[in-house]
């Protein structure tokens, strides 16, 4: 691994460098990477985002370009659905303002009581 990993930092042309989201999310830094393709989706988007953030360490002088394939109609597109409407339920807990009547569509947000209430245990 040690090896492979300095091959790919000290080459002096471009390098491609294959390896799950598991491997890449851990214990690495690649600051010489550029492009970042996430093939795999995982179902908790932080393994995506640590495996992303790799590139993004000290050392790092080019911008990061993060690409996700994910075949239409799939099942891999229902997690992203599915990881999307996680993060959304997340962000209401951080609404910059209260809504006196949550649209009828929408899950019911937290009142500003009930956080105090989570916080607070």
């Amino acid at each position: 691994r040690r090896q492979v990993l300095t091959d790919f930092d000290k080459s002096p042309h471009g390098a491609v460098l294959l390896m799950t989201l598991k491997t890449g999310g851990v214990g690495l830094n690649l600051t010489k990477a550029s492009y970042v393709f996430h093939i795999e989706p995982w179902w908790n988007p932080a393994v995506e985002n640590q495996a992303t953030d790799r590139t993004h360490r000290l050392g790092q002088t080019k911008p990061v370009h993060v690409f996700k394939y994910i075949m239409h109609e799939s099942l891999e597109e229902k997690m992203e659905v599915l990881k999307e409407r996680k993060n959304n339920r997340f962000q209401m807990l951080f609404t910059s303002h209260e809504i006196a009547e949550p649209p009828k569509d929408r899950p019911q947000f937290l009142s500003k009581e009930d956080f105090d209430i989570l916080i607070q245990l």
